[in-house]
């Protein structure tokens, strides 16, 4: 889990179903593994157990930081008590090292699971899932891998101009910017070559509305998809995209743990408040895509959590594991 939180504005034009028509432009990702398994945090202790809570396993003691699981449910990732990340084997054994962290950035695997992408203090690295052949790749925060392991996309911060979303090869080397985009406030890869995004526009009675568009990756220009109005002094963070691309989901994120938990079929149609009642923070879609996984309940405010998996229209709630969270 992670955010970007950027200030601004920007414009974007096009029409509804901009994400669905740009698909057939997109680069077909590889086929790689992805184990039925979800990661939560419970009882200061970090777990992996099956999709429906089944054979839950302690594998790294941390109270607290970002923690991501590999596709292939082999390796998780995580921030220790120093900042620093570690990689821990599920199966068992020592958890590897792998040098300082940006405290809660979010953790970004490859879909192969054989490497990550990772904010240190020095801009992005690449780390090998052993914990060697670490290696900077592009100045930024926020990273994400595209749905092939070939681009990593940033947040990135510009002297004297707006922030915007910046590319790197996996393997080291600038690819490039979309236009239109300044002032991301969070986003996801959708496939091999297209990015869904989300900036900030007008304020509009008491809150804020945002666009949220496609663009191709490199060089595309930013094309509006919808339009999502968050309430006042909430900003959308952490954007994950189903393996297959079709929905993505985000959180609106307020003072004091307050969060609201939003998705959208890229197919069309307008973003879907998946929880009304509870504070929810997203973690990861299932497997085959049908399924978002969500922490509900605000620890912040002293409230029962749970892990929770929704259907992708929001419709089906399912409680997997009491007492997990965040």
């Amino acid at each position: 889990t992670g955010s970007s939180v950027a200030t601004g504005s920007a414009s974007v034009t096009g029409s509804a179903g901009a994400i669905a028509g740009a698909a057939a432009t997109g680069t077909a990702a590889a086929s790689f593994t992805r184990a039925a398994k979800v990661a939560y945090r419970k009882d200061g202790w970090l777990w992996v157990a099956g999709e429906d809570g089944t054979g839950a396993k302690k594998v790294a003691q941390a109270a607290a930081g970002s923690f991501a699981l590999a596709p292939d449910g082999a390796t998780l990732a995580y921030e220790d008590s120093v900042r620093s990340l570690r990689l821990a084997p599920v199966a068992g054994g020592a958890a590897k090292n792998a040098g300082p962290m940006v405290a809660g950035s979010p953790i970004a695997w490859a879909p192969s699971s054989a490497w990550l992408a990772y904010a240190a203090p020095t801009g992005v690295r690449r780390v090998d899932r052993d914990g060697s052949a670490g290696a900077p790749l592009i100045a930024g925060v926020a990273p994400a891998v595209s749905a092939d392991g070939v681009r990593v996309g940033v947040v990135q911060a510009r002297a004297g101009l707006p922030d915007a979303l910046a590319f790197a090869d996996s393997k080291g080397g600038p690819v490039g910017a979309v236009t239109g985009a300044e002032h991301p406030e969070t986003f996801a890869w959708l496939d091999a070559r297209r990015v869904a995004v989300v900036v900030r526009g007008l304020s509009v009675q008491g809150g804020t509305e945002y666009s949220i568009g496609v663009a191709e990756v490199p060089g595309g220009a930013l094309t509006a998809v919808t339009t999502h109005e968050a309430e006042a002094r909430a900003v959308p963070t952490a954007m994950c995209a189903s393996p297959d691309g079709r929905h993505i989901a985000w959180a609106d994120q307020g003072d004091d743990g307050w969060s609201r938990t939003y998705l959208l079929d890229t197919q069309g149609g307008s973003p879907v408040l998946a929880s009304k009642r509870y504070d929810t923070y997203p973690l990861c879609w299932s497997a085959n895509g049908k399924r978002l996984f969500v922490i509900e309940g605000n620890a912040w405010q002293g409230q029962a959590t749970r892990l929770v998996s929704l259907s992708a229209d929001a419709t089906d709630k399912r409680v997997i594991v009491e007492g997990a969270g965040l």
